[in-house]
């Protein structure tokens, strides 16, 4: 039997003084169907705590899938090239946060961290979730 290939889309924001950040996911399987959808605020964050909180997020509501094979998609290069280690991670913070991922990731067949930009449709949906989830604690 061929393992399930899914498609992770995941997205954090930040906003505000102090900065606050929301998180946004969407997982899809193969045949583009949506199995889960999700958006929530996290409390205080940088950009980049974010961006790694949403795949830690994604990854953890994954669980029931651990036989897959996972494509992770962000439009952040900087945290998808850390996770590949292809850029060093310096800050200690953000390290806690890759270690974590990575951790969460060895509970899976497969997972990869692929670059998209902002403006892929499925990527823009995740982002539009972060920002709703965002825009809800402005209100």
């Amino acid at each position: 039997m061929m393992s399930q290939q899914l498609r992770l889309y995941t997205d954090g924001a930040t906003a505000g003084e102090p900065t606050q950040g929301a998180i946004g996911y969407r997982l899809l399987d193969s045949s583009e169907e949506v199995l889960l959808e999700h958006a929530q605020q996290i409390g205080a964050a940088t950009s980049n705590e974010a961006e790694y909180r949403s795949v830690m997020i994604g990854l953890a509501a994954c669980q029931k899938f651990r036989r897959a094979r996972i494509q992770c998609f962000s439009d952040s290069e900087l945290m998808v090239k850390q996770l590949r280690d292809e850029y060093r991670v310096s800050d200690p913070r953000l390290k806690q946060l890759v270690e974590r991922v990575k951790r969460l990731a060895e509970q899976f067949r497969q997972v990869s961290f692929t670059h998209v930009r902002a403006t892929d449709p499925e990527m823009a949906r995740a982002v539009r979730l972060a920002n709703g989830a965002l825009a809800e604690r402005a209100v």
